[in-house]
């Protein structure tokens, strides 16, 4: 999968179709950045991808929690 392809997936799944400024901020990026990386114009830094994963996996954390809750 191609960086940028990944990148769409995760950050939808975060942060739902309009990703790139919420994206951004977690990150402390300029917007442009990620949508230079959204459109393959440029790579994604491999450091990058570690604070996505953060992002994810707190993401998921709370989801759980909200999940729990509703039952």
């Amino acid at each position: 999968m191609a960086d940028r392809d990944f990148l769409t997936e995760a950050a939808t799944a975060l942060y739902g179709p309009d990703w790139r400024l919420p994206l951004s901020r977690l990150l402390s990026v300029n917007e442009r950045t990620v949508r230079r990386w959204a459109s393959g114009v440029s790579r994604v830094p491999e450091g990058i991808w570690s604070k996505i994963g953060k992002a994810c996996e707190a993401h998921s954390v709370r989801l759980r929690e909200i999940a729990r809750k509703l039952r």
